[in-house]
């Protein structure tokens, strides 16, 4: 359970660093300006969800350890399999937004323009 929340709120951090170094990055030169703050939204909106997502899910997984707790059921083969689907997920969406920052950082600090444009 350590391992899906770290990854979730750290996925959720990156996605949200991206949006705001795109759309920060129209201060760099306003060629594709509107289409810098657009997808810097979208990306914010990613995180967003991501947040509210990995909020739900922590919520559903305590109240069934909860449940788990009191019960004399053996049968959570399915949650189990729900929590690996989770990690793994959380895990690939970490991974591809930290290929995105560091693409991200790559073209405002090395190139010295702004992402889109």
């Amino acid at each position: 359970m350590r391992i899906y929340k770290v990854s979730a709120y750290t996925s959720v951090f990156i996605w949200l660093a991206i949006g705001m170094l795109i759309i920060g990055s129209i201060s760099l030169s306003y060629s594709g300006m509107y289409i810098n703050i657009i997808i810097g939204i979208i990306f914010v909106l990613i995180s967003f969800y991501l947040c509210f997502k990995t909020k739900n899910t922590l919520s559903i997984l305590n109240e069934i350890n909860n449940v788990k707790l009191h019960s004399n059921a053996n049968s959570f083969k399915s949650l189990n399999n729900f929590i690996i689907t989770e990690i793994i997920f959380n895990i690939l969406s970490l991974a591809i937004s930290i290929i995105l920052l560091s693409g991200v950082i790559t073209r405002i600090w090395g190139e010295g323009k702004p992402i889109f444009g």
